[in-house]
């Protein structure tokens, strides 16, 4: 299963990749920002390791399953398929 946690962080729009297994060392979760490509349609580009405009995953990965757990705002999604988990947790405001 993958779980995807949509954020919104100095105006961008995010998403953090997580695996729930992890299969060889050297699978990690990845950070991507959303942009507009050349013909103008909705992309997604690869945020470079270590990037000071977002907080940490371990942070961020820990806000959304407090929000699961507690109840808060995030909106979470179950799109077709049971492979699949969406939280949304709009602006971090951090």
């Amino acid at each position: 299963m993958t779980t995807i946690i949509l954020f919104k962080c100095k105006g961008k729009s995010y998403r953090m990749r997580l695996s729930c297994i992890h299969q060889s060392p050297g699978d990690r979760d990845t950070f991507e920002v959303s942009g507009v490509d050349m013909l103008s349609q909705a992309s997604w580009r690869p945020v470079p390791d270590g990037s000071s405009d977002i907080p940490s995953g371990e942070w961020i990965a820990r806000r959304a399953l407090w929000y699961l757990v507690d109840g808060g705002h995030a909106r979470s999604t179950e799109p077709e398929g049971r492979y699949l988990k969406v939280i949304d947790l709009e602006e971090l405001g951090v």
